[in-house]
């Protein structure tokens, strides 16, 4: 490495670092009060209010980062937000209340936003120029990662008593570590990029791009929520339906730095084009597919993997499209359209769930992929991807 090389190569680090901590304590907070709410006998659709609770505040404070970026480091901002993620942790311990979690659970929404959107603007700003697309992709790939990491502490360690608790403030507290490499921050948003009005310029300036996450955001968020349902309609058991949530995340561990490659080679917007081709084809293959749970598993890891690409992807044709001082919000207004497909999407699937069974929920998914490969495919060359 050459000492030019080595101030954007430690930035990178320190970026990719802090935002993977933070996953693997997101990780570890995701089961931790979903299983105790459970214990505490809330109904499932409960629960489920607590989780739009938290993508709501993280819609709120999206805008809100470039303003927080114009006025403190990126450092400082994401290193706030990870002791806001810590207390919150410590609190989930000292506080047993319902209320209390629930505004708890709201400050960690809005810390993890904090942290995502900022640390995603920095990497995009320090990625190279060559092999960018590889970077994005072993960066999605490591977040994906981090998150499995933070079930499988809650697995070792229980949901109940202490020690998880700790374990996640613990993660939390070492996003700090990274943050403390030297080398170049993030350019700070100007006056006008800095207003949260200038998020919907952004989207107005790169409508295609803005779909990609708006796309992945419905189809993961809807799939993570009902795969395991459907697996249980189509006659698998409890196990085989947990399965499909551990084939997700291996699809989006291993096949992220592949498809940074190949965007790398090919394009971003021919890499999006199958992607979303993926996205539409592969759940009519799931749905048509036999009894067998390896299967099911292979087709969903596939899947998984391919269509978390329009988010990986999306983001390297963000970074070709903005720079500098108008990337804080351009990247704030990607996170603003991939929680708006977040909370949109798992509602249309659970429509098409509950009125054409499990066909009809496959068939959402691969509508929802199907539209942006249409917009895509037929949108001119200047206002697409690349």
């Amino acid at each position: 490495m050459s000492d030019a090389a080595k101030p954007r190569e430690l930035s990178l680090v320190a970026a990719i670092g802090a935002t993977a901590f933070s996953a693997a304590a997101f990780g570890v907070q995701m089961p931790l009060v979903s299983l105790t709410l459970d214990d505490w006998g809330l109904t499932a659709a409960e629960i489920g209010v607590f989780t739009l609770a938290a993508a709501l505040s993280t819609l709120a404070m999206t805008p809100l980062v470039p303003l927080m970026l114009s006025r403190v480091s990126v450092r400082m901002a994401m290193g706030g937000a990870c002791a806001a993620m810590a207390a919150s942790f410590v609190l989930f311990d000292a506080l047993r209340g319902l209320e209390a979690w629930f505004a708890l659970r709201l400050v960690m929404g809005l810390a993890l936003t904090v942290i995502f959107v900022a640390g995603e603007a920095w990497i995009l700003e320090r990625k190279p120029e060559t092999g960018g697309g590889f970077v994005l992709g072993v960066y999605a790939s490591t977040l994906a990662g981090a998150i499995a990491l933070g079930g499988f502490v809650v697995a070792w360690l229980g949901h109940t008593g202490a020690p998880v608790i700790w374990a996640g403030a613990a993660l939390a507290l070492g996003a700090l570590l990274p943050l403390c490499l030297p080398g170049r921050g993030l350019t700070a948003p100007d006056a006008e990029a800095a207003r949260p009005s200038a998020l919907l310029r952004r989207i107005g300036a790169a409508p295609i791009i803005m779909l990609a996450p708006f796309a992945m955001g419905a189809i993961e968020t809807a799939a993570y929520t009902l795969l395991p349902v459907y697996a249980r309609r189509v006659g698998f058991d409890d196990q085989i339906a947990a399965y499909t949530i551990a084939a997700c995340g291996l699809g989006n561990l291993l096949l992220q730095p592949a498809i940074g490659w190949t965007a790398d080679r090919l394009g971003a917007r021919t890499t999006l084009l199958f992607c979303a081709l993926a996205g539409a084809v592969l759940p009519l293959v799931i749905a048509s597919a036999g009894g067998a749970a390896l299967g099911l598993l292979g087709l969903i890891f596939l899947y998984s993997g391919l269509v978390t690409g329009l988010y990986t992807i999306g983001l390297l044709a963000l970074s070709a499209r903005f720079s500098g001082a108008e990337l804080a919000s351009a990247n704030a207004a990607y996170a603003l359209a991939y929680g708006l497909g977040g909370v949109l999407g798992p509602a249309v699937a659970g429509i098409a769930f509950s009125g054409g069974g499990p066909l009809g929920f496959m068939a959402a998914l691969a509508a929802m992929a199907g539209v942006y490969l249409v917009v895509l495919a037929f949108a001119p060359c200047g206002r697409a991807a690349d």
